[in-house]
C-alpha cells in the first residue's frame, strides 16, 4: 500500500497501490491488481513523450533526420544550457485535451510568455517542466484522495532514460525519483514476475528481487521554491484560457 510508479510513455499517469476503494475526483481511475489484497489508484496525461516527440520534430527536424536515435542525446546536451524556469518561458502539453489531473476534453497545448530571448532548447525544456508539473498535480489528486503522501517514485518508460527530465522530475515533486534496470521493459517484466506467481514458481513478496534500481535522482533544494511558483502559474495558465479554449475547440 502506498507504492508507486510514474510511467513516461506517448501517454504518461501515476499509477499508486491503494488498500481500498475511495471516492476519487473525476478523472482518476482505480483497477483490481494482481495482489487481491490492493486495488490500483492512477490517472492518465494524454500527451506526454507524445508532446517531446512533437517538439523535437518542429524544432530539431533536420537533426533528427541526420542523427536518428542521437537526437535525444544531443538534446541532453541542448537544454543542459538552459537555465530551471527556461527564462519565464511557460508550456501547456495538451496536445489532444487532457484526463487528469485536469480533465478537461477542449483545452489545448499552448506556449506563453514568448520573447526574443528564447531559443529552441528553451521551448524542449519548457515542455518537459511541463509534463513534470502534471506529474505533480496528479501526485496532489492522489493524496486529496487517498490522504497519503508519496516520499519517493519509480518512474519508467522511455522517457526515463533522460538525465536532464529526471533530474527536473525530482525536483519539481521534491522527493527521489529511482529508474529500474530495464526501464523500457517494465511492463513485459511486470507480466513475466505476474505469470511466475500465477504459476507458483514465486509469491508476491519476491517480486522486490527481480527489480533493481538503475539510478537514483535526488531533489535539488535550491529549485523548490522556483518550481513552487511556475506550477502554481502552470495551473493558473488553465484556469485562465478553459473557458476560450473550450469556445474555440467545441464545435471543431
Amino acid at each position: 500500500d502506498g507504492d508507486a510508479h510514474i510511467y513516461l510513455g506517448s501517454s504518461g499517469w501515476l499509477s499508486a497501490l491503494i488498500d481500498r476503494v475511495y471516492e476519487t475526483s473525476e478523472g482518476s481511475y482505480q483497477l483490481n491488481s494482481i495482489n487481491p489484497e490492493l486495488m490500483i489508484y492512477g490517472g492518465c496525461t494524454n500527451s506526454c513523450c507524445l508532446m517531446f516527440e512533437w517538439a523535437i520534430d518542429r524544432f530539431y527536424k533536420k537533426e533528427r533526420k541526420e542523427m536518428g536515435s542521437g537526437i535525444y542525446d544531443f538534446i541532453e546536451t541542448e537544454i543542459s544550457k538552459i537555465k530551471p524556469g527556461c527564462e519565464g518561458l511557460h508550456a501547456a502539453p495538451w496536445l489532444f485535451g487532457e484526463q487528469f489531473p485536469i480533465p478537461d476534453p477542449f483545452v489545448r497545448a499552448s506556449f506563453f510568455n514568448i520573447s526574443e530571448k528564447h531559443t529552441r532548447a528553451h521551448f524542449i525544456r519548457a515542455v518537459l517542466e511541463s509534463l513534470c508539473f502534471s506529474m505533480r498535480g496528479q501526485i496532489e489528486v492522489y493524496r486529496k484522495d487517498c490522504g497519503k503522501k508519496l516520499s519517493e517514485i519509480f518512474v519508467n518508460g522511455g522517457g526515463s532514460l533522460s538525465p536532464q527530465w529526471m533530474q527536473m522530475m525530482a525536483d519539481i515533486l521534491k522527493i527521489p525519483v529511482y529508474v529500474p534496470k530495464e526501464t523500457r521493459h517494465s511492463g513485459a517484466v511486470g507480466a513475466a514476475i505476474a505469470a511466475a506467481i500465477g504459476l507458483g514458481w514465486c509469491s508476491m513478496d519476491d517480486t522486490s528481487k527481480f527489480i533493481g534500481t538503475e539510478k537514483c535522482y535526488y531533489p535539488d533544494d535550491t529549485t523548490a521554491g522556483f518550481y513552487d511558483e511556475k506550477y502554481d502559474i502552470f495551473y493558473e495558465l488553465y484556469d485562465s484560457i478553459k473557458e476560450l479554449s473550450k469556445k474555440i475547440n467545441e464545435t471543431t
